[in-house]
């Protein structure tokens, strides 16, 4: 199919526009009514081009559109002083994309390393914290050691002391006896 009337698309791409064969809309709208009845290729089974709401459109096309938009603009032969026009908006329009990403991606990185050297610092307080208590739980640990020995040391100490007494209370009772 063959057009008369093509139109130069945008310099920028737009990822969700749908194109529709020359014969089938106006340039300037879409129509998702059928083409008329002639036009419609007989081979049995009838096929409508249909807009589908926030779809994708298929790879294979039916009725002989362009698959992208760069085949598009490959329709009209241009001229080179177009086409270099064409080809510096483009690079320009790459070149200002890549300015723009690379700054985000600086803002990203210094963003990232703020948050790691403010994880590293609480990392490091977490580390002296648990040094710290480790330190005061192996103290407390040391004094409860301490404190369990005098007691068994106290309890043998008064268990000698209720058993000298005892002897000495029976040896006292058997002289007076």
């Amino acid at each position: 199919m063959s057009s008369t009337t093509t139109r130069k698309p945008p310099l920028t791409s737009n990822v969700n526009r749908r194109s529709q064969p020359p014969g089938l809309a106006s340039p300037g709208r879409q129509s998702p009514a059928p083409a008329a009845p002639s036009s419609i290729p007989t081979s049995g089974i009838a096929r409508r081009n249909t807009i589908r709401e926030g779809g994708h459109r298929p790879t294979g096309s039916i009725s002989g559109s362009p698959l992208s938009a760069r085949s598009a603009v490959k329709t009209r032969p241009l001229s080179s002083d177009e086409t270099e026009f064409e080809n510096a908006a483009i690079l320009d329009d790459i070149r200002s994309r890549l300015a723009k990403s690379e700054s985000a991606a600086e803002a990203a990185a210094e963003e990232y390393a703020k948050q790691i050297k403010a994880l590293q610092m609480r990392l490091d307080e977490a580390q002296a914290d648990y040094v710290r208590i480790e330190d005061h739980s192996h103290s407390k640990d040391e004094t409860i050691d301490n404190l369990e020995m005098q007691i068994k040391d106290l309890t043998r100490s008064k268990r000698d002391q209720e058993n000298i007494y005892e002897a000495e209370v029976s040896y006292c009772v058997i002289a007076i006896c």
